[in-house]
């Protein structure tokens, strides 16, 4: 059967892991010059970025933007950097918030991407009846205490040097709804984020047709 769903709630996660520390970026006597670049294309104050020294392999640079209910908080490091974007409101935000995060180690190598997609779902459909449909199987002894059911897929693309995990459930927040939770990791990783992103996001369709899921048409 098939499910129509929309997002109450995204949370994203985005890291990327150096395959040298970027110590020629981040000198003691350019990190003034670093935070005013910050500044600029996040529209912070100097005051909302962190310096921390004992952090230096993955939070020595810590700073958060907020625009409306979003927020995006992010930890740059020297041999690795993790962002996360809370409540996106567009995709167009999306794509112009980590755009401008990876200008600032464009052209250095990279081990591996990782992308992280959480959701939870409301539907109108019947939930109970989307999950028996795609997991039939009742363990022996569940039976009389079954209340719920998902599912756990471990997909690797070979194509793309892409591994991707997939859980789907029963949401414990949304009533009727559906908890989605999905995990891109490119390693050894050939891409730029904006080549990574578009491979993540016509994979993910591609999901959503396989198991079924529609995402309601915006009004």
């Amino acid at each position: 059967m098939k499910l129509t769903v929309e997002p109450a709630s995204t949370d994203l996660f985005y890291k990327v892991l150096f395959q040298e520390p970027i110590l020629d970026h981040v000198k003691i006597e350019t990190l003034p010059t670093i935070m005013s670049r910050i500044a600029k294309v996040f529209g912070l104050r100097l005051n909302n970025i962190k310096i921390n020294n004992e952090a230096p392999s993955d939070n020595f640079i810590h700073f958060a933007s907020f625009s409306g209910p979003s927020a995006f908080d992010v930890s740059f490091g020297l041999e690795e950097v993790s962002a996360r974007l809370v409540s996106p409101i567009s995709e167009e935000q999306v794509l112009d918030l980590y755009g401008k995060l990876a200008q600032f180690f464009e052209g250095d190598p990279l081990t591996s991407q990782i992308m992280n997609i959480q959701q939870q779902l409301s539907t109108d459909g019947d939930v109970a009846a989307f999950f028996e449909e795609l997991n039939p199987i009742v363990p022996n002894g569940f039976e009389e205490s079954l209340d719920g059911r998902g599912v756990i897929y471990k997909l690797k693309e070979a194509e793309h040097e892409l591994d991707v995990h997939i859980t789907l459930a029963p949401s414990i927040i949304l009533q009727n709804g559906v908890f989605m939770f999905m995990e891109y990791g490119f390693s050894p990783n050939p891409y730029n984020l904006q080549d990574a992103l578009k491979i993540v996001k016509a994979h993910r369709e591609n999901v959503f047709k396989v198991l079924n899921l529609e995402m309601k048409a915006e009004e």
